[in-house]
């Protein structure tokens, strides 16, 4: 659909991502700060969490047809997938990052 973005939706896209920024920083101060520190922790580790997603996906996938032949991928079983794979590759960032800094 963003091969017939025009100026005017690109205006649009901009005025809604300002808005949503808004938004995330408005509801911020209403947080408890242990919701602030784990996305804090989350995106201090946003690069190590994508890489090991290329590593847990594919094997999550192959894991899954094999073992769960009849699975079918509901809402709900794919929300607890990703959920998994999040805390997966979130704890596997935060054990490499404590490595690299032991070095």
């Amino acid at each position: 659909m963003y091969y017939f973005l025009n100026t005017l939706d690109a205006v649009f896209c901009i005025i809604n991502a300002h808005a949503v920024i808004g938004l995330c920083y408005a509801v911020m101060k209403y947080l408890p700060d242990a919701v602030i520190k784990a996305f804090s922790i989350l995106s201090s580790n946003i690069n190590r969490i994508y890489i090991a997603q290329w590593l847990f996906i594919p094997l999550a996938v192959i894991f899954i047809s094999y073992l769960f032949k009849d699975l079918v991928l509901t809402d709900l079983v794919s929300s607890i997938i990703a959920i998994a794979m999040l805390l997966l590759s979130t704890v596997c960032a935060i054990y490499y990052k404590k490595l690299r800094t032991k070095q």
